[in-house]
Formats: structure tokens, sequence, C-alpha cells
């Protein structure tokens, strides 16, 4: 994920294991498979 304002980034950079989609319980972050990234939904994401 980027480094945007009270979310948290990995260290090492995006290495697209997909750990984040496991961590997030609000399901905000999905996987887009055509970018082969993830990305977050604003409307779900409570930056816990």
């Amino acid at each position: 994920m980027r480094d945007l304002p009270g979310r948290k980034k990995c260290d090492s950079g995006c290495i697209h294991c997909r750990k984040c989609l496991n961590a997030c319980e609000y399901n905000a972050i999905t996987f887009n498979t055509g970018r082969g990234i993830p990305e977050s939904d604003d409307q779900s994401c409570t930056l816990c």
C-alpha cells in the first residue's frame, strides 16, 4: 500500500504477497488482478 496518512506501508515495498488482504478486518483492501496491486476502498477503510 502507499504510505498514506493513517496507513502503514510494507517497509520493503509491496511484494504482492496479499497479506494485507487478510489483515484488514473490514475487507477494505482488494487485489486488482488487472493492475497486479492491492487497492483500498476509502468507503470501507476505518484507518484503524
